[in-house]
């Protein structure tokens, strides 16, 4: 259950259908994933992208340590997607 959380979670984040298997395709072409996350711009945040991360920030499983204890990949791409929701939200608060 957690995996599938962050794996839709990324798929918002990339503007994909949040599905696991989705994830699973995008991963797959690893080189291009990772140069999609590392050059992700959390100053093009949608308010509409910050309204459908936010039932993920806000469920308890969506937790660094909780993940971490089934998959550090995944508790890795929470924090990621945590830092950014909350910088990007941040950004609108200013």
């Amino acid at each position: 259950v957690n995996q599938k959380l962050v794996s839709e979670a990324v798929c918002i984040m990339l503007d994909e259908k949040p599905d696991f298997d989705e994830f699973k395709k995008l991963s797959a072409k690893t080189e291009e994933f990772i140069k999609e996350l590392k050059n992700f711009d959390v100053k093009k945040m949608s308010s509409s992208k910050l309204a459908k991360l936010k039932p993920y920030i806000d469920n308890p499983m969506f937790d660094e340590e909780k993940m971490e204890r089934v998959s550090k990949t995944s508790s890795r791409y929470c924090v990621w997607i945590t830092s950014l929701y909350n910088y990007a939200v941040g950004l609108r608060e200013v």
